[in-house]
């Protein structure tokens, strides 16, 4: 009997400590989850300007540096709490890539199209590229029912102090 009762203890014990030893992970999996989602936001934050560099020749190293960064964190986020679309790391650049691999839209266009309608060159590349982003963009918003990202809505309407020029903007 005191055998029995000793072997009852031990499979508690042990099962306390496995429950425990699971919640660690889940604490350690969530710290890493956070630290990355940071980490992309802080990298997000600078993102604009240094591809706006790249986009001048002025830090070519940079910005190509960044990109392969970026495309890390987007695929770790994507490994670590599934896809983009549905989780916090819903960001723009997932959003751009993601609309990049399956529609074919060029990620570069986007910051084409920022860079143009910010210094106030809309000229017709500009407003034809706009034109297959956005045909892009409905495709996309068709097929996942998703209202437009605060980054995107920018590019299609334009920065709202600095553009000049046609607004384009999808309708609901």
């Amino acid at each position: 009997m005191k055998r029995l009762f000793l072997s009852i203890i031990l499979i508690i014990t042990a099962l306390a400590l496995a429950n425990e030893s699971q919640k660690n992970e889940y604490d350690r999996k969530k710290v890493e989850i956070y630290t990355i989602l940071v980490t992309a936001q802080e990298k997000l934050a600078t993102s604009t300007q240094v591809l706006n560099d790249y986009e001048n020749s002025v830090d070519m190293q940079s910005a190509i540096a960044l990109r392969r960064e970026l495309n890390k964190l987007s695929n770790q986020s994507d490994e670590i709490i599934g896809s983009p679309l549905g989780s916090p790391f819903a960001s723009c650049y997932a959003t751009i890539q993601m609309l990049s691999n399956q529609y074919g839209a060029r990620f570069d266009m986007v910051y084409d199209i920022y860079n143009a309608r910010k210094n106030g060159k809309d000229d017709m590349g500009t407003l034809n590229k706009i034109g297959r982003l956005h045909e892009t963009w409905m495709s996309y918003r068709d097929q996942y029912d998703k209202s437009l990202p605060a980054c995107l809505r920018e590019i299609f309407e334009g920065p709202k102090d600095e553009y000049k020029g046609v607004v384009i903007t999808p309708s609901k």
